[in-house]
């Protein structure tokens, strides 16, 4: 069993943690692949994200951003980012990430972050991946987390 990470005197690291790449069809991809749930009651989803710090933002297909009730067409702000080396328009909004911890490994941690969301679904819909990225800056960035690739355990909180 994986024990919660703690800093030196003790006080926790992390609340929670998940094993990755344990979710059926990629337990041997080359991703971090980790079951989220995102969107607030009765629209809340729980689907797979990759774990993407090359990219800022919760990055979402338009199909997904739909169904977790994101208004599409009331961004906070609009802008442009580079996914894979290609630059997408789109809308960022704000919606509530929930981190899942594994049973018998802390708690699931939710927190609002950034989403971008493509103007054009063909800008964003990753094949054999999931339909969200986990990016860094104004995602990740929003709690402590760090990854053990010895035991493919996913530390946040």
């Amino acid at each position: 069993m994986n024990m919660l990470l703690n800093f030196t005197d003790g006080t926790p690291f992390s609340k929670g943690a998940a094993d990755y790449n344990n979710v059926p069809g990629y337990e041997l991809s080359e991703h971090m692949v980790l079951m989220v749930e995102v969107g607030d009651h009765p629209r809340k989803r729980m689907t797979e994200a990759v774990v993407y710090t090359g990219v800022p933002y919760l990055i979402c297909t338009r199909a997904m951003a739909k169904a977790v009730g994101i208004a599409l067409d009331k961004p906070e702000e609009t802008g442009r980012v580079r996914v894979e080396g290609v630059w997408v328009e789109g809308g960022i909004h704000n919606v509530t990430l929930t981190l899942l911890a594994d049973e018998y490994k802390g708690e699931s941690v939710p927190l609002p972050v950034w989403a971008f969301v493509p103007d054009r679904e063909e800008d964003f819909n990753p094949e054999h991946l999931p339909p969200m990225y986990l990016g860094l800056k104004g995602c990740l960035n929003s709690f402590l987390f760090a990854v053990d690739p010895f035991s493919q355990t996913f530390h946040f909180g």
